[in-house]
């Protein structure tokens, strides 16, 4: 449907919990297992805020958003910017760090080139626990009105299981 979002991973989604689409599939999150530590990664594709309003969309997503693990990754359409109410309330549902945003991502598409810095910056990238983003930026149009964004991460490594865990003590 339009407005439909899916996950799509060169990585194996986690054993033992199953990806899953919520609110008529405009929202889905998969656990990815990136070499034994899970993301939690979610799409999300807000609707439009006028003339319909979005507020009914985050009220239903939220909940879900709240039941987030860290760490997480939530990429989408917001249809809203940054600064926007909208953007403010998936980051407090989920308990998200938005991304640095890498500029207009939407694009009108009969637009000259030359006037393509007039786009909106409507899609998003939030992050929750620990995950080192390197970088975030647009890639090159792929036909669609809304430009790719590329995130650049890594996953703190994680101790060895036969390696001690550092404990501090405290002597008087």
């Amino acid at each position: 449907a339009i407005g439909g979002v899916a996950i799509l991973s060169r990585r194996p989604f986690a054993e033992g919990r199953e990806p899953q689409c919520f609110d008529r599939g405009s929202m889905a999150i998969a656990p990815v297992d990136f070499g034994g530590q899970t993301v939690e990664v979610t799409a999300l594709h807000l609707g439009w805020p006028w003339p319909f309003g979005q507020n009914w969309q985050v009220r239903n997503v939220s909940p879900i958003l709240a039941e987030l693990n860290g760490p997480a990754l939530l990429a989408g359409d917001f249809n809203a910017t940054p600064w926007s109410q909208t953007a403010h309330a998936v980051a407090a549902a989920g308990g998200l760090a938005p991304l640095p945003v890498p500029g207009a991502t939407w694009l009108y598409h009969r637009l000259p080139q030359w006037l393509h810095f007039t786009g909106l910056p409507i899609d998003q990238v939030m992050a929750k626990g620990e995950i080192d983003i390197h970088a975030v930026r647009t890639l090159d149009p792929v036909g669609s009105d809304h430009l790719p964004v590329l995130v650049e991460f890594s996953l703190p490594p994680k101790p060895a299981e036969d390696e001690p865990q550092a404990t501090t003590a405290f002597l008087r």
